[in-house]
């Protein structure tokens, strides 16, 4: 059984595959925060990551079996053709596993996963993966992947080169959102340009309205 806090369908609004349609599978609990708003004060002041910035609900959800997951999958897409899939949370890859991915890839989805990096994807046979990371210590332990995201000013993106640089194909620096939005874009645009490597990410969906 799998705890899901919602499945839907949309445009990938942030990363390498911006404005792509997709399915997201969002996954209840993270590993790095309750997601309780509750406890955000508290755990920012306290400098736990995520905190002080996440802007996802993932704490609650359903369970499923696997078969029924597939189902609102196919489901949420409303006649329209399975293709890429986002499995995302909260930290998708404390539930996620290869038999999911297997029945999901059986119904035609491309199955791609974003992780905070402190469970590796070995053996699960993803499509994608995106990394990222909210912690630079031991914990980060999936340093590899298709594409590297960090968002700023909260992370630091030379320190999450330093570790992974050979390990990403893309690299993307996100602006953190909230009140300091537009400066935090910005000094991500400003590090883009003077970091060629990387790319700036914006969050799409919240600029055109979707979800």
């Amino acid at each position: 059984m799998y705890l899901v806090k919602e499945i839907f369908y949309t445009l990938q609004g942030e990363g390498f595959h911006a404005g792509r349609p997709a399915v997201f599978l969002r996954f209840a609990g993270c590993n790095l925060w309750t997601g309780k708003e509750a406890d955000r004060a508290r755990d920012a002041a306290s400098r736990a990551p995520c905190a002080a910035f996440c802007d996802t609900d993932f704490v609650g959800g359903e369970k499923l079996a696997a078969d029924a997951v597939v189902a609102r999958c196919v489901e949420a897409l409303e006649g329209a053709k399975p293709g890429w899939l986002v499995a995302t949370g909260g930290e998708p890859l404390l539930q996620l596993d290869a038999p999911l991915v297997n029945a999901l890839h059986a119904a035609r989805f491309e199955v791609a996963v974003e992780t905070n990096g402190t469970v590796r994807t070995d053996g699960l046979g993803l499509d994608w993966v995106c990394v990222s990371p909210k912690i630079f210590d031991a914990r980060w332990v999936q340093r590899s992947g298709d594409e590297l995201k960090v968002v700023v000013p909260a992370y630091d993106p030379d320190q999450a080169l330093t570790l992974a640089a050979n390990g990403f194909a893309q690299f993307f620096v996100q602006p953190e959102d909230g009140p300091l939005r537009d400066q935090n874009t910005a000094r991500a645009a400003d590090y883009c340009a003077t970091h060629p490597q990387w790319r700036l990410s914006v969050q799409m969906h919240k600029l055109v309205g979707i979800r």
